[in-house]
């Protein structure tokens, strides 16, 4: 029999789920401000959007911003241990869709939804939560289940505004 696909646990003490929604709820709110201090700062900058993230592995935390990520290249997110490494790239401004890719330095660690190593994410949501398993990678086109939650990544992506060229008409006389 599989487990319940709900983060709490049937028979919990409701000051223990309590206090689950408190810590998740505090991440987000940390997350939402560290993203709005990232988009204030990289106006001045050549970069083309800005992640501020969120990672929870093994119950340690780690948040960040990387404000100098670029358009078609990978920005790359490491947690503080050195234990996994999660690459993000945008491959158009416009397009909702970022990648994730994820590699961690320990055998059976760390993995996406169904074992793959790398997923895509809707970019233009306000706050994406995506989970982190460990167990087996997926080969082919085997179906992996059974893997064990052991984390989640939290991002938020800002779109740093270019500023657009100006027509003729707009420049005025010489």
């Amino acid at each position: 029999m599989s487990a319940a696909p709900h983060s709490w646990v049937i028979g919990e003490r409701p000051s223990v789920m309590l206090g689950r929604w408190l810590r998740k709820i505090r991440l987000g709110i940390s997350l939402l401000a560290v993203t709005a201090c990232a988009s204030a700062a990289t106006s001045g900058q050549a970069a083309d959007y800005s992640v501020a993230y969120g990672l929870e592995l093994n119950g340690i935390r780690d948040t960040g911003v990387l404000n100098e990520c670029n358009i078609r290249q990978l920005c790359k997110i490491s947690d503080t241990r050195g234990d996994v490494v999660i690459l993000v790239s945008l491959n158009h401004v416009d397009d909702p869709l970022a990648f994730l890719g994820i590699f961690g330095r320990r055998r059976g660690c760390c993995f996406f939804n169904g074992g793959s190593e790398n997923t895509f994410v809707d970019a233009s949501k306000k706050l994406i939560s995506v989970p982190i398993f460990a167990g087996r990678r997926i080969r082919g086109n085997e179906v992996v289940v059974g893997n064990i939650s052991v984390g989640k990544l939290w991002l938020s992506f800002s779109i740093v505004p270019k500023p657009r060229p100006q027509t003729d008409s707009e420049k005025g006389p010489i």
